[in-house]
């Protein structure tokens, strides 16, 4: 055992035969909480993720990234325990799934506030932020990890792509420049690729039904 205790062949049997019966299987999270000796050397094979949304499903965006994180967790051997949203934070229950009892490490989506709102729980070491405000990486004091789009090259690529197919009349339909870096990225974008900007097909919207 875990121990350094024997156990008799006869003993052995008998509680294999009642596992079978059972249908019992060994947990992994379990058994490598019993062989490690440090905290450092325990892993859960487990990932939380804490959505900055109303409801779990309240903007379309996130389930995409949602899968994509599952099916490549599944590919490292790894499993996505639960997702939280910001409200959940304030259940007691709900905030000890945090603990690196549970969970190796954190993925916070859709705001970098969500890290203010972990700073003091009981939390893994390894957290990662999935943001879309891409100036976050500079303008903050933020010690983790971020995952984010790059706004301009983004947008460029697509002003790219559209001039290729022989498109002069370009539009634009997106958050107003001074709210969000695509509007100033499609004004310089158009101007890079020589195509007259028109205001009358631009229309700001903050993707809100």
């Amino acid at each position: 055992g875990a121990g350094g205790r024997t156990v008799s062949p006869e003993k052995l049997e008998r509680i294999r035969e009642a596992a079978g019966q059972l249908k019992y299987h060994p947990n992994d999270a379990a058994q490598q909480l019993g062989r490690s000796t440090t905290q450092s050397d325990r892993r859960t094979y487990n990932i939380g993720a804490i959505l900055d949304a109303g409801t779990r499903y309240s903007d379309p965006f996130w389930p995409t990234v949602l899968d994509g994180v599952a099916e490549e967790l599944v590919r490292q051997q790894y499993h996505l325990r639960f997702t939280l949203i910001r409200d959940d934070l304030k259940n007691d229950r709900q905030r000890q799934l945090l603990s690196s009892l549970f969970v190796d490490g954190l993925l916070l989506l859709g705001s970098y506030t969500l890290a203010h709102d972990i700073a003091n729980l009981d939390r893994p070491e390894h957290v990662v932020l999935i943001i879309g405000e891409d100036r976050i990486r500079w303008e903050t004091d933020l010690r983790y990890d971020v995952v984010t789009m790059e706004k301009h090259a983004a947008i460029d690529q697509v002003v790219e792509h559209l001039v290729a197919q022989g498109r002069r009349r370009i539009g634009y339909v997106g958050p107003p420049p001074g709210d969000d870096r695509r509007g100033v990225a499609f004004i310089n974008a158009l101007a890079h690729y020589d195509v007259p900007f028109n205001p009358g097909l631009v229309a700001e919207s903050r993707f809100s039904a």
